[in-house]
């Protein structure tokens, strides 16, 4: 079967199904049978598939699950990832894949609670970075 691109109308859809707030509810409510002739659900989608993007502070309140493709580098990096879930103060899961043969994801599986222990250090600012950045600014 051939990958078919989604049309802008059923990614709009898709992301009413993702944040799920009241008014998103009601536009698929309203779209209900668009939806259905498409095949799309009208269920709320409460899980998201993401890259390390997530460690940069995106709050999706409703989220209420986290799947880790691997293991992060850190147990900050982990933090991270996993904390983008439960936000709202609902409870959360989060699922991390050791799929990968790498040394890293092995040396983890076999001692999980490392994968959550130790400092979290701060975020550090690359001098290259910081000149580019700075740069921008005073422009």
């Amino acid at each position: 079967m051939p990958c078919m691109k989604a049309s802008e109308r059923q990614r709009e859809w898709r992301e009413w199904r993702f944040r799920f707030e009241r008014d998103d509810q009601q536009n698929l409510t309203d779209n209900a049978a668009d939806l259905r002739a498409l095949g799309e659900s009208e269920q709320f989608l409460p899980a998201l598939f993401c890259s390390p993007t997530m460690e940069l502070g995106v709050d999706i309140s409703a989220l209420n699950a986290v799947y880790l493709r691997n293991v992060p580098p850190t147990p900050a990096n982990y933090a991270q990832r996993a904390g983008r879930a439960g936000r709202s103060g609902q409870a959360a899961v989060i699922v991390t894949y050791f799929a990968a043969q790498s040394p890293h994801d092995q040396y983890f599986f076999e001692r999980r609670g490392e994968m959550v222990a130790g400092p979290a250090s701060d975020a550090q600012c690359l001098p290259v970075k910081y000149r580019k950045t700075r740069a921008k600014l005073e422009r």
